[in-house]
Parts: C-alpha cells; sequence; structure tokens
C-alpha cells in the first residue's frame, strides 16, 4: 500500500475538489443550465440540509450539566431567567441564553491584616481570616458589583469600630475571639 511512498496532496485535493463541485448533479449534466432545471432543485435540497444539519447541531449545543454543589444561571439576552438545579438541561443556545455556574460548596476565604488605634491609644496588629459559602447564586452575581471587595471592605470598617472602641488589654485577652 505505501510501495510507492505517500499518497500526493495535490492529487487528493483535486479528487476531493471534483466529488464536491459534482455535489447535486444528475448523471450526465454537465452544469449547465439549459436542462430540465433539475439541478438548481438537488442544489436547493443539499442547502436545505444543511441548514437543517446547521439548526441540529446548534440546538443540541444548548445541553448542559450542572455538576453537583453548583447552580446554573440562565440569562437571556443578559437578563436573569432562572436557576438551574444539578442534572443535565437545556437552554435556548447562544446568542439568545448563555449559563453561569455559580459553585454553591466552595469555602471562600481571604485574609486582613491592619495595625490599628484602641480607644487607650494603643495601637494593635491584628490578622483576621474571613470564611464564606455562598448561600443565594442570584445575589452573590447581581446585586452587588463585587461581593468579595463588598465583604473585605464590610469586615475591616466592622474590626475597626470593634478594635477602636476597646482597650487593648480587652482586645488582646478576651475580646480575642470576637
Amino acid at each position: 500500500w505505501w510501495s510507492k511512498g505517500p499518497p500526493d496532496l495535490d492529487e487528493v485535493f483535486k479528487k476531493l475538489s471534483d466529488k464536491l463541485s459534482g455535489f447535486g448533479k444528475k448523471k450526465g449534466d454537465n452544469g449547465d443550465s439549459g436542462g430540465s432545471g433539475g439541478s438548481g432543485r438537488a442544489g436547493i435540497a443539499g442547502l436545505m440540509g444543511l441548514a437543517i444539519l446547521g439548526f441540529i447541531i446548534w440546538a443540541a449545543s444548548g445541553f448542559y450539566i450542572v455538576s453537583e454543589g453548583e447552580r446554573g444561571i440562565v440569562l437571556r439576552f443578559g437578563k436573569y431567567q432562572a436557576v438551574t438545579n444539578p442534572g443535565p438541561h437545556w437552554h435556548i443556545p447562544t446568542p439568545f441564553e448563555t449559563i453561569e455556574m455559580v459553585d454553591m460548596e466552595q469555602v471562600r476565604e481571604f485574609t486582613h491584616r491592619a495595625t490599628m488605634l484602641t480607644e487607650d491609644e494603643n495601637i494593635v496588629d491584628i490578622e483576621l481570616a474571613v470564611q464564606f459559602l455562598i448561600n443565594d447564586p442570584v445575589n452573590f452575581l447581581f446585586r452587588v458589583r463585587s461581593p468579595e471587595e463588598t465583604l473585605r471592605d464590610a469586615v475591616q470598617a466592622a474590626l475597626r469600630e470593634a478594635v477602636g472602641k476597646r482597650e487593648m488589654d480587652y482586645v488582646l485577652k478576651e475580646g480575642r475571639s470576637q
């Protein structure tokens, strides 16, 4: 089979081109339009077949699977439509609908370190670790522009208020767990 060497690519492409150019023609049809017009109908049928195949592939691209612990947020033209639970689902494919996946079981965390002034005018260095889970994916995605930064700012403000209203001994001993 390969005794003559690999096949010539130019020859392969020429044969393929000849076959494709004869697509939709009847035997004995030279491609001129002066016949019965059957060639035109066959070409239209071929195009319709391709259009139907394209539509089927596009529609099949709308299937998606939401993993356990995640939620799928369906957006139609960028606007919230629904929350989907774990399992297989279908949506109207792009460009009409898109799916945003939100992991509900991932523990998200950040640390904050700051030097603060206590009520008795002493300086304390505090490091705080915050861990959180998302309990409402719609609120997480759409109600706040940047949820992690907003939480970080809220934690910083609460920590500064709590430390600023206490004396250093309380912050270092009894208030440490708070």
